[in-house]
């Protein structure tokens, strides 16, 4: 996984074609308008997404913030936080769902197919012996505490934020 991706269309082609990479995108890889032609060129099945908390939110000033649907209350203080609000101008990963709405955006596609092909791609690199795991094989309801049930079940909750 390229971290933290946000240099050029040329770059992204270059490491596309190494087989296996994929491409992790967040709030600072979105920045402006050249960013953000970069994500459309990144095929959806070699793509990630992260937030990089505490850093790199999408900010009112990135050209990404128009695709930004979901808004989280803040505080302007850390010591006023607490868990109904977030620090101001701190990534959380609840803001994981801000990517995914830009990504979305920008690419014209369901927010909820690209969740599913995203959720897809994390179990392909951090599951790799799981590939029967699909997330509609969870019951979230009746989940068991094992690694992989956890973790599906928390990135199935992330994309009905």
């Amino acid at each position: 996984v390229i971290h933290s991706f946000s240099d050029s269309v040329e770059d992204v082609k270059l490491l596309l074609n190494l087989d296996g990479t994929y491409i992790g995108i967040h709030g600072c890889s979105l920045k402006t308008g050249d960013n953000l032609n970069v994500v459309r060129e990144i095929p959806i099945d070699r793509l990630m997404i992260e937030t990089d908390c505490p850093w790199c939110g999408i900010k009112k000033s990135h050209d990404s913030m128009k695709y930004v649907k979901t808004q989280f209350e803040q505080v302007g203080n850390k010591t006023n936080h607490s868990m109904n609000k977030l620090v101001k101008g701190r990534s959380e990963p609840c803001n994981i769902v801000q990517v995914l709405e830009v990504i979305a955006g920008v690419k014209d596609i369901d927010i909820d197919e690209l969740a599913d092909i995203i959720y897809q791609n994390t179990l392909s690199v951090f599951f790799p012996n799981n590939d029967d795991i699909k997330s509609n094989d969870i019951d979230s309801n009746d989940m068991d505490n094992n690694d992989v049930n956890e973790w599906k079940a928390w990135l199935i909750k992330q994309q009905q934020l």
